[in-house]
């Protein structure tokens, strides 16, 4: 067994575990193949936030098996964690690899091949607890990379002439919590700044009511820190959803201001970077914006 065929759903933070089970699949000697119809194992690292990606990934896997019914099919990922009993049910399913036991497929190198801009994961999972959310319950609860190994990963990234690094997480506005020291995401993105040789850092979403604007200053000061932030947030119009944890996310339901704020803070600290706003309207109760 000797080539393998990798296919991912979802979010940065299921790119970035698919980086490390690619490096730990190269780090056993093994090759990546551009069709699973010519590899020996086919991984499918799933995604599951809604049911139409649990139809997609099904779908995904029989399709997979349908092409090469010999290869060893592995599921892996949330819907795996979730409902593993199904999906093991499915024709040509070798095994189904929950977050716990995907250990034996990675290695202690760090994510890179296959990526141009490789996504370094700094937090993972979720403790609100939100009714409309399947997160936590197949993520666990947040907990944040220590800070050293975070700037050793992105250290050998540089050294391995990777000029962009894109950091990510399910709630990256939380990282430290989970940390002794008090060490806050502004605090890390400082630190990696302060690294010799980042051509640039690029930042993932991070939910508006834990968005400190340091970052924007942060980001006006500095060169190689992309002008871009996602922040994805739940619209004014959106009804029937309990928010679990008021401490969470009641500072987040009333947020243009915010944006507008964001924007107008950018302008004022770097003229000559263009900031705009732009909100996504194809869902009416579900937004997402923009601050460029």
């Amino acid at each position: 067994m000797n080539k393998f065929f990798l296919q991912t759903f979802g979010c940065r933070c299921n790119q970035a575990d698919s980086a490390a089970i690619r490096e730990g699949l190269y780090h056993r000697s093994m090759q990546e193949s551009g069709a699973a119809g010519k590899a020996d194992l086919i991984i499918v690292n799933s995604c599951t936030v809604t049911n139409r990606t649990d139809q997609q990934v099904r779908q995904a896997v029989r399709r997979a098996h349908r092409d090469n019914p010999c290869a060893r099919l592995v599921v892996t990922g949330r819907y795996a964690e979730r409902d593993p009993e199904s999906l093991a049910a499915l024709p040509g399913v070798s095994l189904v690899i929950g977050s716990a036991e995907r250990d034996y497929l990675l290695s202690p190198a760090p994510p890179t091949r296959g990526k141009t801009r490789p996504f370094v994961k700094l937090q993972d999972g979720c403790g609100a607890h939100c009714s409309y959310c399947i997160v936590p319950s197949v993520r666990g609860p947040g907990r944040s990379a220590h800070p050293e190994d975070i700037l050793a990963r992105i250290r050998s990234l540089i050294g391995q002439g990777y000029h962009e690094i894109v950091l990510t997480g399910v709630r990256l506005g939380t990282y430290g919590r989970t940390l002794a020291g008090g060490m806050k995401l502004l605090d890390l993105l400082g630190r990696i700044l302060d690294l010799p040789g980042l051509g640039r850092l690029r930042l993932s979403s991070v939910e508006p009511m834990r968005f400190d604007l340091g970052i924007v200053r942060l980001a006006a000061g500095s060169p190689a820190f992309a002008p871009h932030f996602h922040r994805s947030f739940i619209g004014r119009g959106l009804r029937g959803i309990t928010l679990a944890k008021e401490e969470e996310m009641g500072e987040g339901v009333v947020l243009t201001e915010n944006y507008i704020h964001a924007r107008v803070a950018m302008q004022g600290l770097a003229p000559n970077r263009p900031v705009t706003v732009r909100k996504d309207e194809a869902t009416p109760q579900l937004s997402r914006a923009t601050v460029i």
